[in-house]
Order: structure tokens, then C-alpha cells, then sequence
């Protein structure tokens, strides 16, 4: 009988993903992860196979992440408008919070790939922005048809513009620019929104 793994992949998934969104993937040895997670190179190939294996499976986990709180702002607000804005205020929050400047790890991952010429993996995280793309595009023509949004406004363009701009706010925290020049930047952000009525800002 082979003996039970007196390890939890969860944990082991926690301690890689802190390495990996410090230092990115290429710079990330299997020994730096070994020395992180306390595990010797055999149990860690066996379970996650290699390096890019489990940068994928951290990858994942992150996205997994990311698409629930996306799914929770939208569908905890009032009107697919109001959601779409807390989705941005909840970008905004997290950019303030890491006070790391460690950024979006599916951003990094983007610009890293592109440095790397790495189309496969650029393609993965092309993937992940694209769900999330197409989720906003969802709600934004819910908010046209409820009369929340112009009708001369495409919502395919603006989940695009959204998105690219939440790629720039996540880079732009990179610099440590500090919580005010963030918040400046996200009020700028939700300018490419029509502005909140009276009625759904005593409602949220």
C-alpha cells in the first residue's frame, strides 16, 4: 500500500502562488518552490508535475479566484450597471490593498509571456481575460435593454475598453503610486460609465 501524502496541496498551491506573483515564473527555480513549500522535488513532480505544470495549476487556482468575485459583483447588485461598477471599484480595492505592488498575477502572467515569447501561455491567460471580458459585455447589454446604458453605446467596445483599462490600473500600481493616485484613477475609470442615479446609490 502506498502511503498517504502528509501534505496538503492546498497549502503547497498557497506557498508556490506567493512565489510565483513575487517573482513571476521564469525566474522561480523548482528549488526556490522546494525551499518554499518544504517538499522534496520528487513528491512535487509527482503530484503537479513540472515548473510549468504547477505555475499552471497556480494560474488556475488565481483565475478560479478572480471569475468568482467578478460573478459576486455582478450578481449581488441591483442592476447589471451597478454591478459592472462594483467589479471596477473591486479592482480598484485590490490594487490599494496590495501594498506589495505585486499587481494582477493573470496581468503579469500577460506581460511576462509577451516578454518571453511565449504564445502558449499568453494564449491561456488571453483566454482567462476573455471570460471575464464576455461576462461584462453580458451585463452591459442587460443595462441597454433596461434603458441603463445609451443605446448608441456598444457593449462589446466597452467591455474591451474596461478590460485594457483594467490591465493599465494593475500596471500602473506597479509604481506604488499610493492609495489616493488610485483612487483617482479608478474615479476615472467609472467615467466610462454613465454616473450613478440617485435611486441606485441610496439602493446599493
Amino acid at each position: 500500500m502506498s502511503r498517504p501524502k502528509s501534505y496538503n496541496p492546498e497549502v503547497v498551491l498557497d506557498r508556490a502562488t506567493e512565489l510565483f506573483w513575487s517573482h513571476g515564473f521564469h525566474a522561480t527555480s523548482m528549488r526556490d518552490v522546494g525551499d518554499a513549500t518544504d517538499l522534496r522535488p520528487g513528491s512535487l513532480y509527482g503530484t503537479f508535475g513540472g515548473k510549468r505544470e504547477l505555475f499552471l495549476a497556480v494560474l488556475e487556482r488565481y483565475y478560479a479566484g478572480t471569475r468568482e468575485a467578478v460573478g459576486a459583483a455582478l450578481e449581488s447588485a441591483p442592476d447589471p450597471l451597478e454591478g459592472v461598477r462594483r467589479f471596477l471599484e473591486g479592482v480598484a480595492e485590490a490594487a490599494i490593498a496590495d501594498d506589495r505592488a505585486r499587481g494582477c498575477l493573470m496581468v503579469n502572467t500577460v506581460l511576462e509571456a509577451a516578454a518571453l515569447d511565449d504564445d502558449d501561455l499568453r494564449h491561456r491567460v488571453d483566454t482567462m481575460f476573455a471570460d471575464i471580458e464576455g461576462r461584462l459585455q453580458a451585463a452591459l447589454e442587460r443595462a441597454r435593454e433596461a434603458g441603463l446604458l445609451e443605446a448608441d453605446r456598444d457593449p462589446a467596445r466597452l467591455a474591451r475598453a474596461l478590460i485594457a483599462a483594467v490591465y493599465g490600473l494593475r500596471v500602473y500600481q506597479r509604481r506604488q503610486p499610493g492609495p489616493e493616485a488610485l483612487r483617482d484613477l479608478a474615479a476615472e475609470l467609472l467615467r466610462l460609465l454613465p454616473p450613478r442615479s440617485t435611486e441606485a446609490s441610496t439602493t446599493a
